[in-house]
């Protein structure tokens, strides 16, 4: 990546650098580390059970006089029923991860334009 140093900035290269920092300036708070591990570890955890109560389901056998297809309806059911509480259990946890990760996008692009920044003294 070519460097330049612009002494004497333009006003619009100004504008530019001050919109940037206006930009990262009005994001929310960052999550703290331990608030992303933590919720790293709800997913993990939350994941993992779903995994085994789906499993569970599966093996359930119908009880006698119960048509096949019904009880496969029952079990479409419990199936949904454990991926929407998943869904709700991980809910708060993804947005702390995608909200760490947006950071991580910004962190990149604020290090990408302080190459084409000279601070003058």
């Amino acid at each position: 990546m070519a460097m330049v140093a612009n002494k004497d900035p333009s006003p619009a290269y100004e504008e530019t650098v001050e919109e940037i920092m206006k930009i990262y300036g009005s994001l929310p708070p960052r999550p703290f580390i331990k608030e992303v591990e933590a919720a790293i570890s709800v997913i993990n955890t939350v994941e993992l059970q779903e995994r085994l109560r789906l499993e569970e389901i599966s093996k359930q056998l119908p009880q006698q006089d119960v048509l096949p297809e019904l009880f496969s309806v029952l079990q479409q059911v419990k199936k949904n029923m454990v991926l929407f509480q998943s869904y709700e259990q991980k809910k708060e946890a993804i947005h702390f991860v995608e909200l760490d990760n947006i950071f991580n996008v910004f962190d990149g692009l604020i290090q990408k334009a302080s190459g084409f920044v000279y601070y003058s003294k």
